[in-house]
C-alpha cells in the first residue's frame, strides 16, 4: 500500500487502464508480484521475480485501455567493463488454474525456499502488544515515561518500542550518548529497569541508513560511508544525513558492538531497526567489492547484529521497519504496513473508494504468500503518519481498523507527539478501548497463537470484516463492523453457520448468532468460539 498506489483488490481492469503503479522495491519494500485472475476462464496469472534477495527489483504495472504492462526493473549495479557479463534472476510467470490464492501459493513456495522463515525467533513475540514512545512526547523525557509505564501496563501494553533517545535523533550524532534534553543515562536505566519490573520488555531504535554532518564518525571512521563516483559521501534521500554503506565490515561491526553495549548496559531486549530498506550503490572506487553489493547487504549486517545479540542476551529480537518478504526470514517480527498506508485507506472508505472487505483481502493475501508462522507488527498510526502525511483523528472506524489488527497480528499503537496531535491520552475513552481489546486478546490462546484464517470466514457483508483464528482444533471467529449503521452479517466458516453466543469486548454484552445470522451495532467488535 505505497502512497497514492493502492490498487484494491479484484480492480476490473478499466479501474487499472491508463495508470502508472509501483508498489515499491522487492523483496524489501514489498513482494513485487502482480496477479491477474480471468474469472470466465478460472485461472490466475502471476508475475514476480525468484530471488534470493540478492539484488532488489522494482515493479512496475500500466495500463493503456487495451492491454497490460508488467515490468520488473532489475535494480543490480556494476562497473561494466569489456568482456564482462551480468546476469538476472529468474522471472516467474505462472499461469494457474483457480483464483487468485493458487497463484499466491505458488509464490510462498519460492519464498519458503530462497527466504525461509527466521528459526532464531523466542515465543514471547507472539503475545506481543506494542507501545511505540516518542521520548519527547513526555514533559520530563525519560523520567515522564517511565512515571506512565504502570499506566501503559495497565492499558494491557508488554512492550515498549523508544524512539531514538540519543544525541540527532534520526541523523545521530553519536547513538551511545543520551540527548541530556530527554535525561541521562541513569534515567534510561531506570526506565527500562521500571519496565521490567512490571513485566514489560523494552526494544530501542536502531538507525543504520547514516550519521550526522557534524557527527565526529564522519573524521573517525570515513570508511563507514558510501561515496559517489568522485569519493563524495552521499547525503540521505530522506534524512540530512550522510549515507552510510552497508556492507563495510567495519561498519557491520560497529553496529554489532552497539547492539551488544545496549544490552548490556541497560538490558534491553531487542531493537526495531529503523529505514532498512535496500539502498543504492557505493561507487567508491576504493572498495573491493561491487558497487550493487552495498545494497542488499544490510541483511547480512541485521544477521550479524542479530547473532552478537543473541549471544550476549538469547531471547532478543529484531522488528524491522520494512515489510518485503525478504526481512522475515532475516529479523523475528516484520512490520505489516507502510507507515501512511492505514491511513490512506480508511479515507479511501470514507469516500466510498474502497469497501472494508478489501482491506480484508489485501491482508489476507500478505498471508496467503508469507511462509507460515510468520509474525506481523500491525498498526493504523504511528509517528511517520503525521510527518509524512497526516492523522484524522482516533475515529471509530479507525479503533475498528485497529480492532482488525489486533486480532490478526501483533498490535502497535503510537503513544503521541505533541507536534502532530491528538494523542491517545487525549480522550480517554481511547485508551478505554484499548484496555478492552487487548484484555479480550489475551483471554483467547488463539489470537496470539492460532493460525489466522481469513479465507473462508465470511460475513456476507462487505462493511464487515470476518476472520478466525484456529489452535488445536479450537476456533474463535471475529466480526468487525466499519459502519456507522447497524449491519446484518451471516457468519459461515469455511461454508458452515452455527447458533452460538459471541462477546462484545467493548460494552460487555453477548450477542446470539443463529444460523449465522448475527446483527452488528455501529463499529462492534465480536469474538466467539462456534
Amino acid at each position: 500500500m505505497m502512497l497514492g498506489n493502492y490498487v484494491p483488490p479484484g480492480s476490473p481492469y478499466p479501474a487499472v487502464a491508463k495508470r502508472f503503479v509501483t508498489p515499491g522495491g522487492a523483496p524489501d519494500l514489498s513482494f513485487g508480484m502482480v496477479a491477474f485472475a480471468n474469472k470466465t476462464r478460472n485461472a490466475t496469472l502471476g508475475i514476480w521475480m525468484d530471488t534470493q534477495g540478492d539484488a532488489g527489483w522494482q515493479t512496475y504495472l500500466s495500463g493503456d485501455g487495451e492491454r497490460i504492462t508488467v515490468l520488473q526493473h532489475d535494480r543490480r549495479f556494476e562497473r561494466m567493463a569489456k568482456g564482462w557479463t551480468a546476469a538476472s534472476d529468474v522471472q516467474r510467470i505462472e499461469l494457474v488454474e483457480g483464483p487468485p490464492p493458487a497463484v499466491y501459493a505458488r509464490y510462498r513456495q519460492m519464498a519458503e525456499r530462497t527466504m525461509p522463515l527466521s528459526t532464531d525467533t523466542p515465543e514471547w513475540p507472539k503475545q506481543m502488544v506494542l507501545l511505540e514512545v516518542l521520548p519527547s512526547y513526555f514533559p520530563d523525557g525519560l523520567k515522564g515515561l517511565t512515571r506512565k509505564l504502570p499506566f501503559y501496563k495497565d492499558v494491557g501494553f508488554n512492550t515498549v518500542y523508544l524512539m531514538p533517545h540519543w544525541l540527532g535523533g534520526y541523523t545521530p550524532i553519536d547513538p551511545y550518548k543520551v540527548d541530556p534534553a530527554l535525561g541521562t543515562e541513569d534515567d534510561l536505566k531506570e526506565m527500562v529497569r521500571t519496565a521490567h519490573s512490571l513485566g514489560m520488555r523494552v526494544l530501542f531504535d536502531m538507525v543504520i541508513h547514516g550519521f550526522n554532518p557534524n557527527s565526529d564518525i564522519l573524521r573517525l571512521h570515513p570508511e563507514f560511508f558510501a561515496r559517489d563516483g568522485f569519493g563524495a559521501i552521499v547525503k540521505h534521500q530522506t534524512w540530512d544525513s550522510m549515507t552510510t554503506d552497508p556492507a563495510n565490515p567495519a561498519y557491520q561491526q560497529y553496529i554489532a558492538e552497539l547492539a551488544v553495549h545496549d544490552i548490556k548496559t541497560y538490558g534491553i531486549d531487542g531493537y526495531r531497526v529503523d529505514a532498512n530498506a535496500y539502498k543504492l550503490p557505493n561507487w567508491d572506487p576504493q572498495t573491493p567489492y561491487s558497487p550493487g553489493y552495498s545494497s542488499a547487504a544490510i541483511r547480512q549486517l541485521m544477521q550479524k547484529t542479530l547473532a552478537a545479540m543473541q549471544g550476549v542476551k538469547p531471547g532478543s529480537i529484531l522488528l524491522s521497519e520494512i515489510f518485503g518478504p525478504v526481512w522475515d526470514s532475516i529479523c523475528n517480527v516484520v512490520h505489516d504496513d507502510t507507515n501512511m498506508g492505514s491511513q490512506v485507506i480508511l479515507e479511501m472508505m470514507d469516500r466510498g473508494e474502497v469497501m472494508p472487505e478489501q482491506y480484508k483481502e489485501h491482508l489476507a493475501r500478505i498471508v496467503d504468500v508469507l511462509p507460515a508462522g510468520a509474525l506481523r507488527v500491525r498498526f493504523a498510526r504511528n509517528h511517520d503518519t503525521s510527518w509524512f502525511y497526516h492523522f484524522n483523528g482516533y475515529t471509530p472506524r479507525f479503533l475498528a481498523m485497529d480492532a482488525v489488527h489486533t486480532m490478526f497480528g501483533a498490535p502497535e499503537v503510537f503513544a503521541g507527539d505533541r507536534k502532530n496531535p491528538p494523542d491517545p491520552a487525549a480522550d480517554p475513552a481511547v485508551f478505554g478501548y484499548y484496555r478492552k481489546l487487548f484484555a479480550a486478546r489475551n483471554g483467547f490462546p488463539e489470537l496470539t497463537e492460532g493460525e489466522v484464517l481469513l479465507r473462508g470466514v465470511e460475513s456476507g457483508n462487505p462493511w464487515v470484516i470476518a476472520g478466525a483464528r484456529r489452535l488445536n482444533g479450537k476456533t474463535v471467529a471475529i466480526l468487525v463492523s466499519f459502519s456507522e449503521k447497524e449491519e446484518p452479517a451471516t457468519l459461515s466458516i469455511e461454508g458452515t453457520t452455527a447458533s452460538f453466543q459471541m462477546m462484545d469486548p467493548i460494552a460487555g454484552s453477548r450477542v446470539p448468532v443463529t444460523a449465522g445470522v448475527v446483527k452488528l451495532k455501529p463499529f462492534q467488535v465480536l469474538l466467539g468460539r462456534p
